[in-house]
């Protein structure tokens, strides 16, 4: 895989198969590794944030929700919880 030309593209048609090779690449290479996925697409350069995003969902579905660390579901509940908080805030202000 040559870095900075595979899945350098937010389509569809390109950034799947680059998720689906990223993922495949690492889960030969590390047995559990959620987070070497995520450092992996990362490291391929281009469109990084639509690849890893799809890496992960695969991954997520591979290794479960069990071996996710759990300061990163916290973060992220936290992250959606305040976003949703302005949002509704946004919608009150409108009114």
């Amino acid at each position: 895989m040559h870095r900075g030309t595979f899945g350098n593209c937010v389509a569809a048609i390109v950034s799947v198969p680059a998720a689906l090779m990223t993922f495949l690449c690492m889960a030969l290479k590390s047995k559990n590794s959620f987070l070497d996925v995520i450092e992996y697409a990362i490291s391929l350069c281009g469109d990084t944030d639509t690849i890893d995003m799809k890496a992960e969902a695969i991954a997520g579905c591979y290794y479960g929700y069990n071996t996710l660390q759990k300061r990163w579901i916290e973060k992220c509940e936290r992250t959606a919880v305040d976003q949703a908080d302005k949002l509704l805030g946004l919608c009150k202000a409108v009114r």
